[in-house]
């Protein structure tokens, strides 16, 4: 009766970490294709320098107009970015601190226009941002003398994005398993910003396994365990396989 019992027990831890297993390969997102990234929108014509007559030049971090630029102006193009900056300087002579209302338009203000987007997972929404990220970047190389503004905007979204897959992931640790959040995830470990995110032997093991690396965890089970562990679980292996042999025997009589 003890053996029964005994056998019926390790059907049934088996049956459910099975289950467990399962239900995370289903409600994996396996969808493997990454926006590309697309051309900058043509916008109606906008121009700045109409919008900086009137302002008090003394308080021109203040007075910028923050909402009339990022609801307007094609800040997409590198190249309206540098013109914008331009007539900036031509009614603030302070390029350094024009570099920074700008940085504090395209870092801050942005963040603040568009932060409804980012209430929920959104994948290609953050993907989006780092490919507009990534190409501002590469003009530093080339536009020496703002550095720092490529720099700022960079650093900036880069953090922005790592903190919000680390709360994704706090409010759904099933979401790092997905193919454009494993995605996201090297791109900012790539770029020194790694997100708070830790795998467990147990998420290695599932990940593993959505992943098909069947021959990886033979492996890696093999060379990490002991002879008792593999005889034990050779073990618990046959008696769950007598188990459903039991149960299909059973079924087979009854019919």
């Amino acid at each position: 009766m003890k053996k029964k019992y005994f056998i019926i027990m390790v059907f049934v831890f088996i049956s459910f970490f099975l289950i467990l297993l399962l239900s995370k390969v289903v409600n994996n997102d396996n969808i493997t294709i990454i926006p590309e990234e697309k051309p900058c929108p043509e916008k109606a014509y906008f121009n700045l320098q109409n919008h900086l007559h009137n302002i008090d030049k003394s308080k021109f971090k203040q007075t910028f107009p923050y909402d009339i630029y990022i609801d307007s102006a094609n800040y997409c193009d590198i190249n309206s970015i540098l013109y914008d900056l331009k007539l900036m300087n031509l009614i603030n002579p302070d390029a350094k601190a024009n570099r920074r209302i700008l940085a504090k338009a395209l870092t801050e203000k942005l963040e603040e226009k568009n932060k409804n987007l980012f209430n929920n997972y959104n994948p290609d929404g953050l993907i989006m941002i780092l490919q507009w990220v990534n190409k501002l970047n590469h003009y530093k190389d080339i536009d020496t003398a703002n550095i720092k503004l490529y720099r700022i905007i960079h650093r900036y979204w880069y953090n922005y994005v790592s903190n919000k897959l680390s709360q994704y992931n706090d409010d759904n640790s099933n979401l790092k398993y997905g193919f454009k959040f494993k995605y996201l995830l090297s791109t900012c470990q790539s770029n020194n910003y790694p997100p708070d995110i830790r795998f467990s032997n147990t998420a290695k093991v599932i990940d593993n396994v959505i992943n098909n690396k069947w021959a990886y965890l033979f492996k890696r089970f093999w060379d990490g365990t002991n002879f008792v562990f593999k005889f034990l679980l050779s073990i618990i292996s046959v008696l769950t396989l007598y188990g459903y042999y039991c149960i299909f025997i059973v079924n087979f009589k009854k019919k």
